[in-house]
């Protein structure tokens, strides 16, 4: 069996389709996979009404498969360190990255 992380803004449907085109075939027995995560770099409160509710429908999609959902906002993260030193930055949100998943 192979393990996949997946990494997703999930901020469209095909976000949404991608997944459940995955997990389909999952279940018709023609992927062995596990999905033990999915990785978001949004945590939905800062983004526009708009892609609020299409990433709230990804987000409510991937707890309907029962896979833990892990967010870590980009925007959030570290800000005067991202405009200080991109690199630098993402060296530590990548740090955490590994941390949470």
């Amino acid at each position: 069996m192979l393990k996949l992380g997946w990494f997703s803004t999930g901020r469209g449907p095909g976000s949404r389709n991608l997944l459940k085109a995955v997990m389909d075939e999952k279940e018709k027995g023609g992927l062995d996979i596990e999905v033990p995560f999915v990785f978001c770099n949004w945590d939905n409160t800062e983004v526009p009404n708009s892609k609020k509710e299409q990433r709230q429908m990804f987000f409510d999609m991937v707890e309907g498969y029962g896979i833990p959902l892990v967010t870590e906002s980009w925007k959030k993260f570290m800000p005067e360190l991202r405009k200080e030193d991109e690199a630098a930055w993402g060296s530590e949100y990548g740090k955490v990255l590994r941390e949470k998943t």
